[in-house]
């Protein structure tokens, strides 16, 4: 039974390489304008830039998996600049009335795990690479003066992009690491 399931796994994916590299040749062939002159209907113009914009995007992952300790270097660096930010947050919610107690609860779990996960990824990397020079250039965030704005407004507005580069940056290193574990631990047999 599981030979069957890898089977079809294995199809599948098959079939989805064949039909990606199908989508990226024909990129290749469409001009998203012929001659300047852009005659072609909204739809299919879209559907030029999008496949051409995968295509890109195919490139650059290309070159991106190709260096493994770099990017568990970007990773540790990811991870260390979030301290500054995830104390500020923290101080700076916890001098507003109206913050709920479970939001300052959460980016205080948050503030614990980073910890954790900076170790981990530290970890990763001297066993990984115990070859490896310590990368000791840290991302800086700039965005304090904001946190400490004249309006409640502003103030707002700058939690809430605090909140939102740190959850996108959490996204990052999230499918960084599960990318390097499929690459490093499984020999990209994932």
């Amino acid at each position: 039974m599981n030979s069957q399931v890898s089977a079809r796994k294995a199809g599948t994916l098959l079939l989805l390489m064949m039909s990606n590299l199908l989508f990226c040749q024909n990129v290749q062939t469409l001009p998203v304008c012929s001659g300047g002159d852009c005659q072609t209907p909204l739809p299919e113009l879209f559907d030029r830039v999008v496949m051409l914009s995968h295509y890109i995007h195919t490139l650059y992952t290309d070159m991106f998996i190709e260096f493994p300790e770099v990017l568990l270097n970007l990773i540790l660096s990811l991870v260390h600049s979030w301290n500054d930010p995830l104390f500020q947050l923290i101080t700076g919610l916890g001098g507003i009335h109206e913050a709920p107690d479970a939001i300052i609860s959460r980016a205080k779990e948050i503030e614990e795990q980073n910890k954790r996960l900076l170790e981990g990824v530290e970890k990763i990397i001297s066993q990984a690479y115990p070859e490896a020079k310590g990368n000791e250039i840290y991302l800086v965030w700039s965005q304090l003066p904001s946190l400490q704005g004249v309006d409640e407004e502003s103030k707002d507005l700058a939690f809430y992009n605090n909140i939102r580069c740190l959850r996108r940056d959490s996204h990052k290193v999230d499918n960084y690491l599960k990318f390097l574990r499929c690459q490093i631990v499984h020999k990209n047999n994932c």
